[in-house]
């Protein structure tokens, strides 16, 4: 019966050794032919920037000289919009934005100005905090005018 177990080990044993030199040889197999890959990859790569480096220098310059032009009228073009439709609602500002701002003395007044800067909203010049009082402001102009 021990020789029996003993032949069974020793069976087993020579698989486990088979296997690994099997799978020895493919991985060196595979790391050959990896490396071969990488070889040529690197020389194809090389080969192809030699070869197509200016070309495709000329083809990007030529592609953002065009951008440029392409992009200098549209930007033109969305400023005067962009200044048309402030030009168009600065009477609904004057009039909205003092009322959200906690200014009513200032609703309406053409001398608002309500914009932030540095974290510090001012409102305009004569008054850079708005007008205190609950009263009329003295320097109040209509924004409409007759």
């Amino acid at each position: 019966m021990d020789d029996w177990l003993r032949d069974t080990f020793r069976l087993i044993g020579a698989i486990g050794t088979e296997v690994e030199r099997v799978l020895a040889d493919i991985s060196q197999d595979v790391e050959q032919v990896a490396e071969s890959f990488l070889q040529a990859s690197e020389y194809w790569v090389d080969h192809l920037e030699k070869t197509m480096s200016a070309d495709i220098d000329r083809l990007l310059m030529t592609i953002d000289q065009s951008l440029v032009d392409l992009a200098e009228p549209i930007a033109t073009l969305l400023n005067e919009l962009e200044e048309a439709a402030n030009n168009t609602t600065e009477p609904i500002v004057q009039i909205m934005e003092p009322m959200m701002q906690n200014h009513p003395a200032c609703v309406g007044c053409r001398h608002y100005h309500g914009q932030v800067y540095g974290g510090n909203l001012l409102v305009c010049a004569m008054h850079p905090y708005g007008w205190d009082a609950s009263a009329h402001c003295p320097d109040w102009e209509s924004f409409w005018t007759n």
